[in-house]
């Protein structure tokens, strides 16, 4: 559980005697995880009741897009722990590779994802709400960065931190700071696939 400056993480499974190493890429992950809440909702604040996914999506992109498929030092210590050949830098390259083709796939053709931006009482139908907030709301970010190129992304998610430092932000508050950097029609596609403008509020 995260709270602004603190952090706790049940560590039971990884202190127990039988088979801790199963519980350690586990840990770390919700280590990495909880973490992240320190940038958002910790400093960028948010309504996590009216807009999980802005938090929780965007923790779980950085998560994933830092952690998880960078080869780092802590991974590549949990995978020889582990006796893993996994996260070799070879197979994050290459999953990095699939993850960009996956999202060019879906930028080009007219499919549409489910909405993201429900308050948590009313998901869209037939998605989970943790779904909804968590896999789907980082799958959008994921995504954009591509559509826009990795570095006009991170150089919008800057700015967004930077302008709504301290402050509540809300889904529209992020769409007009990556809009200011793409507008384009191709990052439009992907707000609109992901974004019901319903529930947008101003």
């Amino acid at each position: 559980m995260e709270y602004p400056g603190l952090i706790m993480i049940d560590a039971s499974g990884f202190l127990q005697k039988k088979h801790p190493l199963d519980r350690y890429n586990e840990l770390t992950e919700d280590v990495s995880h909880e973490v992240d809440h320190q940038w958002f909702y910790g400093t960028v604040g948010s309504d996590e009741y009216m807009e999980p996914w802005l938090d929780e999506g965007l923790t779980n992109f950085l998560e994933n897009g830092v952690y998880d498929l960078t080869y780092t030092k802590s991974k590549a210590y949990c995978a020889n722990l582990m006796h893993s050949k996994f996260y070799s830098r070879k197979n994050v390259k290459r999953a990095n590779k699939i993850l960009r083709e996956n999202a060019n796939a879906f930028i080009n053709k007219n499919q549409k994802a489910n909405y993201i931006n429900y308050p948590v009482n009313n998901p869209p139908k037939g998605v989970d709400t943790e779904d909804m907030a968590y896999e789907l709301g980082m799958d959008f970010p994921a995504v954009l960065k591509v559509a826009m190129g990795e570095n006009k992304f991170f150089d919008a998610l800057h700015d967004y931190y930077q302008t709504y430092y301290l402050k509540q932000a809300t889904t529209q508050d992020f769409l007009n700071i990556i809009r200011k950097y793409d507008n384009s029609k191709k990052v439009n596609d992907v707000i609109n696939k992901f974004i019901d403008p319903k529930y947008l509020s101003e």
